[in-house]
């Protein structure tokens, strides 16, 4: 759930910088458009001398005066109103970046190596425990194709195309890794509400805990089985004696 909050917050914080380019463009071309009809106006009533000869000195002037007067107050108002809303939408990404960070800051705590890509396989997140175990760092592989990134013939299985599912699981090892360090890398797809791929998930577990754990059941297991071989085979043996008739004591 956090890294699929994190993609879409990612996706957000593109749109609301494009939505604020847009909507300071378009607000101030409209803010600017009663000056343009003035001077489409004075213009043409110069053109057509429509400002009457015999007018009071500057009492020509005074109409195109009063009507640049209210378009200005038109332009203070709505470059006032731009100014509202771009207020509005830098304090919502501000909000979005902040979540963004915090939820960047979860994914590197997380013990497991993650990546996250595009629907084309670029990667579009990477967090500090992948980048450790591939002894890279972030500016090297973000946007970068995710089979250049993990080009490796144990890992190549998990980029098959296989939508809706959890890859099968695959045991693999890191030469940046401590030594005895076994590792579990999956991959699967993230999905939005309406069950439609967004993006995909590939993860890598540290799992040398549960393989040590695994051979001392396993040593355990074969001891117990040797220490209770021999007297069992005796057991067995005499107990065929009896079934035979070869002892009756």
């Amino acid at each position: 759930t956090v890294i699929l909050s994190f993609v879409v917050k990612s996706d957000m914080i593109a749109f609301f910088i494009f939505a604020a380019l847009v909507l300071f463009y378009y607000g101030v071309i409209a803010a600017l458009k009663p000056l343009k009809d003035v001077h489409s106006s004075l213009k043409n009533a110069v053109e057509s001398g429509a400002f009457p000869a015999d007018a009071p000195k500057g009492g020509r002037f005074l109409p195109v005066v009063e009507e640049l007067k209210k378009s200005l107050t038109q332009v203070k108002s709505k470059l006032g109103s731009i100014g509202e809303e771009n207020i509005s939408l830098a304090s919502r990404l501000g909000v979005i970046q902040f979540e963004k960070k915090l939820q960047s800051k979860i994914l590197d705590a997380i013990g497991q190596g993650i990546i996250v890509t595009d629907l084309q396989g670029h990667i579009h997140l990477i967090n500090d425990s992948m980048l450790k175990l591939l002894g890279r760092k972030s500016e090297e592989v973000l946007d970068s194709p995710v089979e250049k990134v993990l080009d490796r013939d144990d890992i190549r299985p998990l980029f098959t195309e296989d939508s809706g599912r959890v890859r099968d699981s695959i045991e693999v090892t890191f030469p940046d890794a401590s030594p005895g360090e076994v590792f579990q890398a999956s991959s699967s797809d993230l999905l939005d509400g309406d069950r439609t791929v967004i993006a995909r998930l590939f993860m890598i577990k540290n799992i040398t805990s549960r393989k040590k754990s695994e051979e001392v059941q396993h040593d355990f297991i074969a001891h117990v089985a040797h220490e209770l071989r021999t007297p069992l085979t005796n057991i067995k043996s005499y107990g065929e004696m009896l079934m035979i008739g070869e002892i009756t004591d």
